[in-house]
């Protein structure tokens, strides 16, 4: 035999070593087996009782002392975590060797923000999406940042380091296919999330059958649902505060109403441009509510 033919053998036995390494060391009755990556420089996981909250496949309002189930569709939603638990497939992820049925755990997590990261990395390069937010800043309406402690559950884990804006798409990671999974979870292993070619073309490939729409918007907002395929942006500025139960507004009516119509304006040319720029429906909501629902 040939030193090509022995060479390709051995590639093709340490590709299905990893492939079995992957696929039946991960499973749900192996999962001392499954990598457990504690940090991974770069990104950043919600808390594991988040991942375990996307599991559950009914809709809860899980605040203290209330644990009626809540049908879908009612507009309730977690308390920290708006795109609700069945935009996952739990068993298709327990098939895939991604978590166990206890729900999604650190790896699963880790596997979902790198997809993040590197999507949103292709955003932010391929779209004005900086320059709306750098408009906002730049504004004589005085739109201030969230603080860091009062900031949603998306804008906190979005890699976007933008001041107003970020994503707010379910990414139900199950979707892919193995040898797509298994290209986030070399990466991981790295250590490091870094964009590589290879991840963004992957990326740029799936994310139409992955990113997950449907997004009812959070906070006080009365904006519509947004369309299950379009890729889902909201904005959000601090305009209230709760003190006691009360909510304490920044500024009176008349002032709050011309920022609530320049985002508006705003919303909707971002719709127009982000849209042409992706090839791809972008929907833009707003946490405060300044969106009219009929538009």
């Amino acid at each position: 035999m040939g030193f090509v033919a022995k060479r390709k053998i051995a590639l093709l036995f340490a590709l299905l070593l990893f492939t079995s390494a992957f696929t039946n060391g991960c499973g749900v009755n192996s999962s001392s087996n499954m990598p457990d990556f504690h940090a991974v420089e770069g990104l950043t996981i919600p808390p594991l009782d988040v991942g375990r909250q996307m599991s559950l496949y009914d809709w809860r309002d899980t605040r203290p002392g209330n644990q009626t189930p809540v049908p879908p569709g009612s507009g309730r939603s977690f308390p920290a975590f708006w795109n609700p638990p069945f935009s996952y497939d739990l068993q298709l992820a327990i098939e895939k060797g991604l978590c166990g049925e206890d729900g999604f755990g650190t790896k699963y997590l880790y596997m979902q923000a790198l997809y993040r990261f590197v999507f949103e990395s292709w955003l932010l390069e391929s779209t004005s999406l900086r320059e709306f937010d750098d408009r906002l800043l730049d504004s004589d309406l005085d739109f201030i940042p969230i603080e860091r402690s009062r900031e949603s559950f998306h804008q906190r884990y979005s890699t976007m380091d933008l001041a107003f804006i970020y994503m707010v798409n379910a990414i139900p990671i199950e979707k892919l296919n193995e040898s797509d999974l298994m290209l986030l979870l070399a990466a991981l292993e790295t250590g490091q999330a870094v964009v590589t070619p290879e991840l963004t073309a992957m990326v740029k490939r799936t994310f139409p059958d992955v990113l997950n729409g449907g997004y009812t918007p959070g906070g006080h907002s009365t904006s519509p649902r947004a369309p299950r395929d379009a890729i889902v942006l909201e904005t959000r500025s601090y305009e209230s505060h709760v003190v006691d139960g009360e909510i304490q507004y920044r500024d009176n009516y008349e002032i709050r109403s011309v920022r609530m119509r320049y985002m508006e304006r705003l919303a909707e040319e971002m719709e127009q441009v982000l849209s042409e720029q992706m090839q791809r429906e972008v929907f833009v909501v707003d946490y405060n509510g300044h969106r009219v629902p009929w538009r």
